[in-house]
């Protein structure tokens, strides 16, 4: 994990000579400096690529050794490899800076759409708010060995329905056996209305297991702004705790960036059912460089229970690089 930081911090290198490069075209610089951020951009991106058409020669490479004869080269991989760092600035616990690591390495010639998968921070070890905010939560002691590693199998359920298996293992001593399995689809409502509801389960050896539903109705108001009503439940049987939460948001995307505002509310059965807080926040992202480099600014505010309701005000800043031949991150 400690090379995940190490990373992390090679990432804040980037960001800085990617917004370097974006304000060349407005300021007055002299031909040296722009030749060297120029020249520093060209190299990055040179990197960029070459370690994505490793992530493919990976991806291809296994893939044509479990399919044997019947392997087709023209079926496309959307492998990827997703490196995110996060700094959090809090009035509610200390300032936090983390790297994760997220790997899918697609095998389009096997059956039921077989992939490789890798995640140093599932979601299913956090609370349901924690995971609708997007943010590391402190349910887990020791967050460096969350990271988890198995196959994944998608598949299609009476046309309708979309399936997601998922075995492997919590990289951490002894082993920590796991499985998650999910299904999902979308509906039509109405002329406006669309929904999809989600329903799954996960269990980890040492920690039980959790099982999860969500359903979000959202009407598209032109082609860039979508309104969303959020809901979701999830029941934790370590804990013998049902977790909820329900929001509503508005969504704008522009041309290289998106914007979203929500307002939530969370809740919980023990000790008795009661709100335990509520939030706004408004995450920005935007795509700094093609499809591969994305950064985010989240200001926030929130009114936890455990603080007796007053408000607790945090910004998180992420930054986002994908290593892919084929995979297009959407805003």
């Amino acid at each position: 994990m400690k090379a995940i930081h190490t990373v992390s911090s090679a990432l804040c290198i980037l960001l800085a000579c990617t917004v370097l490069h974006a304000g060349a075209d407005d300021a007055v610089e002299n031909s040296t400096s722009d030749s060297w951020v120029t020249g520093t951009l060209s190299w990055l991106e040179r990197q960029q690529a070459t370690l994505s058409r490793g992530v493919s020669g990976a991806s291809s490479g296994l893939d044509q050794y479990i399919a044997r004869d019947s392997f087709d080269s023209d079926l496309v991989s959307k492998s990827y490899v997703q490196i995110r760092f996060n700094h959090e600035i809090s009035s509610g616990r200390p300032n936090e800076t983390r790297g994760t690591i997220k790997t899918r390495l697609d095998l389009p010639n096997s059956k039921n759409k077989l992939s490789v998968f890798l995640d140093s921070d599932p979601d299913e070890l956090d609370s349901i708010d924690d995971r609708q905010r997007n943010v590391t939560g402190d349910t887990v002691d020791n967050r460096d060995e969350d990271m988890v590693a198995g196959l994944s199998l998608l598949n299609k359920v009476q046309e309708q329905w979309d399936s997601d298996l998922r075995f492997g293992v919590r990289v951490r001593w002894p082993l920590d056996p796991y499985s998650k399995a999910s299904i999902s689809r979308s509906d039509q409502l109405s002329e406006q209305w669309r929904s999809r509801l989600k329903f799954s389960g996960s269990y980890f050896d040492s920690r039980g297991w959790r099982a999860d539903s969500r359903w979000d109705v959202y009407m598209p108001l032109d082609k860039r702004d979508t309104f969303r009503i959020i809901n979701e439940a999830q029941f934790i049987d370590a804990d013998n705790e049902w977790e909820f939460y329900h929001g509503y948001s508005f969504y704008r995307r522009f041309t290289k960036s998106s914007l979203e505002y929500r307002f939530s509310v969370s809740g919980s059965s023990e000790p008795n059912p009661r709100v335990t807080g509520y939030g706004f926040r408004m995450p920005w992202r935007r795509k700094l460089n093609r499809d591969w480099l994305y950064f985010k600014v989240t200001p926030e505010v929130t009114f936890p229970r455990d603080r007796g309701f007053s408000d607790t005000w945090a910004i998180y800043f992420g930054l986002e690089v994908f290593f892919s031949e084929h995979y297009i991150e959407k805003l």
